[in-house]
This record gives structure tokens, C-alpha cells and sequence, in this order.
């Protein structure tokens, strides 16, 4: 059994970054309140979000949390 993948919508965090007219995500993670590090971690889907990285996500945006993170698509295997 493997454990659920959580992916950040990074469509969604673009036009936030845009609409808060905010230049760099090292910016970006500090307004949240998440650590930079953490924040590229979980933008480049190397690690998934805790509850706390959730809760400040969707304290920040103020929406829900379908609209921050997306379902990973499905792998598909295919042999040749």
C-alpha cells in the first residue's frame, strides 16, 4: 500500500503570485509562512504538505482545499 500523493496546483499558485503582484516564490512561501525550503519541496512534489503547510494555505488563499492542490494523474504503464 502506498500513501496518497498530494500535488500543489502550480496553475493556481502562478495567478496568485500574479494577482499579489509577488515576483519570487522564496517571497511567496515567506508570506504564507512556510519555510522556502518546505514550500519548493512541496511545489516540486517531492513532499507532501502537512496539516499545519494545509491549514496556512488555505488560511492565506481563503479558499477551499480542492482549489490549492490537485489529484495526481495516474501512471500509466505501457509496454513496447
Amino acid at each position: 500500500m502506498t500513501d496518497a500523493k498530494i500535488v500543489l496546483n502550480k496553475d493556481f499558485i502562478k495567478e496568485e503570485m500574479q494577482r499579489r503582484n509577488i515576483a519570487s516564490i522564496n517571497e511567496f512561501s515567506r508570506q504564507i509562512g512556510i519555510s522556502q525550503s518546505m514550500f519548493h519541496l512541496i511545489l516540486n512534489g517531492k513532499r507532501n504538505p502537512g496539516s499545519k503547510a494545509i491549514s496556512l494555505m488555505m488560511s492565506y488563499f481563503g479558499v477551499e482545499f480542492e482549489k490549492i492542490f490537485i489529484e495526481p494523474l495516474p501512471k500509466v504503464h505501457t509496454e513496447l
